[in-house]
């Protein structure tokens, strides 16, 4: 298309920004970090690990 304006595109522009957050945050959560899904799950583990360690 070689538009670089959201608004020339046309019906393209309206749902472009919403559409962009939720890749976004679906992303960021999947890189498991602080206050995203995976982080609590991922920090269990660690903890774990390392516990395990230290104990034997």
């Amino acid at each position: 298309m070689r538009l670089v304006y959201l608004d020339e595109m046309g019906r393209v522009a309206i749902p472009m920004p919403k559409i962009f957050k939720m890749f976004n945050s679906f992303s960021i959560a999947s890189l498991a970090l602080p206050g995203m899904s995976g982080f609590v799950v991922e920090v269990l583990v660690f903890l774990g690990i390392i516990s395990y360690f230290i104990i034997f």
